[in-house]
């Protein structure tokens, strides 16, 4: 009962640092909407704890509880040997299994099948043990702010494009805070929270900076917040780069066709993986997009999904990533189909599917007659490039759903900004 009370008190708080924040950074957003967003998000988060509790009763299956339940771990190490903690906690003894006991106690610090990426699980699992240090072990505390951080961090977000939308604030409010899926993989104790925290403020940082100029601090956070992203979920990060790039492109050379400077763009990232390749084979894309997918496959040989899609081989060579692209792209923007949803996890994201599908055609059909924006375009390649990569390397439906979610804001902001809202409103005027 206690830990539901600070639960409780910690949504409060919270509640009034999400006002106040929405005041500082001026969004042009009603108090009304951003109370109901930050509703909506405390409620999926009890949605998902009772899913998990209930419907997948197994803790050491799920997530949101093993990343909490691993902390505990850490926190004895706290009281236990005050050394050994700290040098675990910035990485120094991470792998000592037989000099730290203690470790061997988690489901998630060690990875079980090989991969040449870094673990990022052990990131969600060093904040929980930091957060330990006033939650008074309440699961509640802990959800409640990994639910906070995230909405945070689409504050932010909504705050770095709002001027882009003009006249469409709402639209845009409901691409950023109330994709079903977005909200419920952001609302518990999981890395989408957290990477949603680092990647919208990541956007405001240089948002602020195209306006203002970049000096010595912003130019600390920003690289501190791309290494972030890239311990939590790698591709978030990098495919941010040829976005950035791609949209000085567009300032600098204005008089050139875009889609020459797309493909130019595009292009010369490829090249350079295909020169890193040559040069460092382990270490290249190819070979890690690869054994990505190998993970995925044999976690879902080893826990019997029923949600494994079957795909095409997934080579470490240039040719094998280039025939995977269509595929990829479908995979994410259509799967899961309503009739491969199994359980309650995959009915929601199958029927999203279906409404933004719905959506971008409505969009389409109502488009100004002005050319897409640059940025608009940003936007488009961002999630294309993201949907494709996910779609390539993710054959478990369950993972796909999650993995995705960083790419239906920017795909719904490209359509919204083409829509004519006064085309829509004269739909509504004739209706």
């Amino acid at each position: 009962m206690l830990h539901i009370v600070l639960g409780i008190i910690t949504v409060v708080f919270c509640f009034y640092l999400v006002f106040k924040l929405t005041t500082k950074l001026n969004l042009n957003l009603s108090f009304g909407f951003i109370g109901a967003a930050y509703s909506v998000r405390i409620l999926f988060g009890i949605a998902l704890t009772l899913i998990y509790t209930y419907y997948y009763p197994n803790r050491t299956l799920a997530d949101t509880f093993r990343y909490f339940d691993d902390s505990v771990f850490l926190h004895l190490l706290l009281h236990e040997n005050l050394s050994d903690y700290f040098h675990v906690m910035i990485g120094w003894k991470a792998e000592e299994r037989t000099a730290i006991p203690l470790l061997e106690g988690m489901t998630n610090w060690y990875p079980a099948l090989r991969s040449p990426l870094y673990n990022d699980n052990r990131t969600v699992i060093r904040i929980n043990s930091i957060l330990r240090w006033f939650s008074f072990g309440s699961y509640y505390v802990h959800m409640v702010l990994f639910s906070f951080a995230g909405f945070v961090g689409q504050m932010y977000f909504f705050k770095a494009f709002q001027k882009y939308f003009k006249g469409k604030e709402t639209w845009l409010g409901a691409a950023v805070f109330l994709i079903p899926s977005l909200i419920f993989w952001t609302s518990g104790i999981l890395k989408e929270g957290l990477l949603f925290l680092a990647l919208g403020y990541l956007l405001y940082i240089v948002e602020k900076v195209s306006r203002e100029g970049i000096n010595v601090k912003s130019s600390v956070i920003i690289l501190l917040l791309f290494f972030f992203l890239f311990h939590m979920k790698f591709y978030v990060g990098l495919m941010l780069l040829p976005i950035f790039s791609m949209y000085w492109m567009f300032i600098k050379w204005q008089y050139i066709a875009r889609w020459k400077l797309i493909l130019a763009n595009y292009l010369s990232y490829f090249l350079a993986a295909l020169v890193w390749h040559m040069i460092r084979f382990k270490w290249s894309l190819f070979t890690v997009f690869k054994w990505k997918k190998k993970d995925f496959e044999g976690l879902g040989e080893s826990m019997d999904a029923r949600s494994m899609i079957k795909t095409y081989d997934l080579e470490d060579n240039p040719l094998s990533f280039l025939l995977n692209i269509p595929q990829g792209l479908f995979n994410s923007l259509f799967r899961p189909f309503v009739w491969e949803a199994y359980s309650p996890l995959i009915v929601i994201p199958a029927l999203e599917n279906i409404f933004l599908l719905v959506f971008m055609a409505f969009c389409f059909s109502f488009r100004s007659k002005v050319r897409a924006s640059d940025i608009g375009l940003c936007f488009l390649m961002y999630a294309l490039t993201l949907l494709i990569v996910v779609g390539m390397v993710t054959p478990i439906m369950g993972s796909l759903v999650r993995y995705k979610i960083p790419a239906l804001p920017f795909l719904m902001m490209f359509f919204i900004g083409i829509v004519d809202v006064e085309k829509v409103k004269g739909l509504f005027r004739k209706a």
